[in-house]
């Protein structure tokens, strides 16, 4: 994930070095990061609630 993040911000520092435009890279950098880490937080939120119910059910 960490690679992935790295790469992008490459791209998307690389892109705002030809345009001449830093901030958009870094907006576009963080709004990577976030939808990023959004998904992540998704990932484990689903994993939780998948041990969640194999312990409730193991408990009955």
């Amino acid at each position: 994930m960490e690679s992935k993040l790295r790469h992008l911000e490459g791209v998307a520092l690389d892109q705002a070095a030809q345009t001449g435009e830093p901030d958009w890279a870094h907006r576009a950098n963080n709004e990577v990061q976030q939808n990023d880490l959004r998904r992540l937080i998704e990932e484990y939120a689903a994993d939780l609630r998948a041990i969640i119910r194999e312990l409730r059910q193991k408990m009955n």
